[in-house]
């Protein structure tokens, strides 16, 4: 499994965690924000894809944070 989540800086957009660095004990887990979950690799990769290219479809850019934020106060 791994885990999509809003990137811990800014050169990134997304970060693509595999589930199992999430239990070791050293991990920064605060403030991780998730957004997604795939069973593989190449699933978290195409999730990406999909999550990347509907934000630029809707706003013309490739910010993430701020699309996927009005998308939940529209929910």
């Amino acid at each position: 499994m791994y885990v999509l989540a809003f990137a811990s800086n800014s050169e990134n957009l997304l970060d693509v965690i595999p589930s199992w660095n999430l239990m070791q004990r050293a991990y920064p887990k605060k403030n991780i924000k998730i957004i997604g979950l795939a069973k593989g690799y190449d699933d978290a990769l195409e999730l990406v894809r999909i999550i990347v290219d509907e934000t630029y479809q809707n706003t013309g850019s490739v910010d993430v944070w701020s699309y996927l934020r009005e998308e939940r106060r529209s929910v």
